[in-house]
């Protein structure tokens, strides 16, 4: 609350940050002040402001004002309260610096500012506060070897990019490779090198307790809802009631909202899920026994062997759904399992179903593939596998996608590098409301930062990896009524 000022010799206002100060309070729905005020009515930001002016006053030789200058995720600058700036503001207009009195305002204002404002680091095992040629030093011995540890990094990031010495193998060597470890590479393969290879894991989950009660499901736990719902209602037999069991088994796990927001919050997942788990349950009527994979691939140098099962077969064909929209790879892993079957003599179709909030209910199918054709394709993906294991590739799944979906125009196959490009570009490096793929872990550590070479690798090899993933697929409507 305002009061009178008191004097102090030196007066400290810290984190004076635009948005943080003056306070700015959302309106609760409850307020009926809201919208309703009348002259005299109290201010928060006014009240703020006052009290600024207060600490001002009570200042009588220092007054020290900080805030945090640069954001700590991708140091971009910040900009400090809009009374800090007000107050330099004026002293610009208002002051000079002694001997400046010649020099006009934005001169001798821009002077006066650089002599007022300090910009110190963040950190006191910065690098900074070591260097004799920085104006303030730090005396703090036990931060030296950090800030040693970290100027020796930066000059190594700076002097040569992420190398890897291939491995050494020998000449016919072979090479025995399970169908999930191939499937878990094309995931992204740069996150598969550091994982298997060199046994890093940056783990970004982070797991807490919540501070506040959840009134709805986030997007991660509405679509592992619905993932489950998927299993219960695709069985035909006593439906109700396993849905019934279902709902309160969540319940009591805590995995819904409670009271009646659990109840809308499942009820729309339902109706969601059951378009989907409709289009899923004719195609997964006569399920089959698993097929056997043993294919052996010879490479340039070694032989690769593909030991493993893929399941999920049925008279229709092999069928992959999911409960969200069809990704990069959702397209890629069904693509090898097709591959897979069709090198191993079984012609037959394979089946994806998904579900996208725009187009409801999308169901793509892959149509039978000559064996020599398939094999063509799967000795491409395996043979950069073996490469992706000596140095990381530049494929990232969900901007490789953006860049193929930029070849079609209505619905056509219309190649074109530019708009490939900057599909591609703008989906690694993100903008409002998105998160670019480039800020992952792993594929920061090796790519820091769109390039013309790093556009140019993720383009060809996207065209190797995905475009045939995506345009070997067809809808089901083309499908069916072409007769196949």
């Amino acid at each position: 609350m305002p009061m009178r000022s008191i004097p102090f010799n030196t007066v400290c206002l810290l984190g004076m940050n635009d948005g943080v100060y003056p306070r700015s309070v959302p309106p609760e729905s409850f307020d009926l002040m809201t919208g309703r005020t009348k002259p005299g009515d109290r201010s928060r930001r006014d009240d703020d402001r006052y009290l600024f002016l207060e600490a001002m006053l009570s200042a009588q030789q220092t007054l020290y004002i900080s805030y945090v200058g640069r954001s700590i995720q991708d140091n971009i600058e910040r900009v400090p309260s809009v009374l800090v700036s007000e107050l330099l503001e004026y002293c610009e207009q208002n002051y000079c610096l002694v001997g400046d009195e010649a020099l006009d305002v934005d001169t001798s204002g821009a002077k006066l500012t650089k002599s007022l404002c300090h910009e110190y680091p963040m950190v006191p095992f910065s690098a900074a506060h070591f260097d004799s040629t920085y104006g303030i030093q730090s005396y703090a011995a036990e931060w030296l070897p950090s800030a040693w540890q970290t100027t020796q990094m930066a000059a190594q990031q700076t002097s040569a990019p992420f190398h890897l010495d291939p491995i050494d193998r020998v000449e016919g060597e072979r090479i025995e490779l399970d169908l999930s470890e191939l499937h878990r590479f094309w995931r992204l393969p740069v996150q598969y090198l550091f994982n298997r290879r060199l046994q890093i894991n940056f783990d970004e989950s982070l797991l807490g307790i919540e501070d506040e009660e959840p009134f709805a499901l986030n997007g991660l736990e509405s679509f592992g809802l619905r993932k489950s719902l998927l299993d219960v209602l695709i069985e035909p037999e006593d439906q109700a009631n396993k849905l019934a069991q279902f709902k309160a088994q969540q319940k009591a796990q805590g995995y819904l909202p409670v009271n009646q927001f659990g109840e809308l919050e499942f009820a729309s997942n339902v109706a969601q899920t059951q378009d989907l788990a409709e289009a899923i349950v004719p195609l997964t009527a006569n399920e089959l026994d698993g097929i056997e994979i043993d294919i052996s691939i010879p490479l340039k140098k070694v032989s690769v062997t593909l030991q493993g099962w893929v399941t999920n077969c049925y008279q229709s064909g092999l069928v992959r759904y999911r409960s969200g929209r069809l990704r990069a790879s959702d397209y890629l892993a069904a693509w090898i399992d097709h591959l897979l079957v069709s090198v191993s003599g079984h012609q037959t179709r394979t089946h994806m179903l998904a579900y996208d909030k725009k187009e409801g209910v999308v169901h793509r199918i892959y149509p039978v593939m000559s064996a020599d054709e398939a094999l063509n394709y799967l000795t491409q993906l395996v043979s950069l596998f073996v490469d992706g294991l000596d140095s990381p590739l530049s494929y990232f799944p969900e901007t490789a996608l953006a860049g193929i979906e930029a070849n079609y125009s209505r619905g056509q196959w219309s190649p074109s590098d530019d708009k490939m490009l900057s599909k591609m570009q703008a989906r690694f490096v993100g903008g409002y409301m998105q998160t670019g793929e480039g800020e992952n872990a792993y594929i920061s550590r090796v790519w820091s930062e769109w390039s013309d070479a790093l556009a140019n690798d993720a383009k060809h090899l996207a065209h190797l990896v995905l475009e045939a993933p995506r345009t070997k697929s067809v809808s089901a409507e083309e499908y069916y009524s072409q007769g196949t």
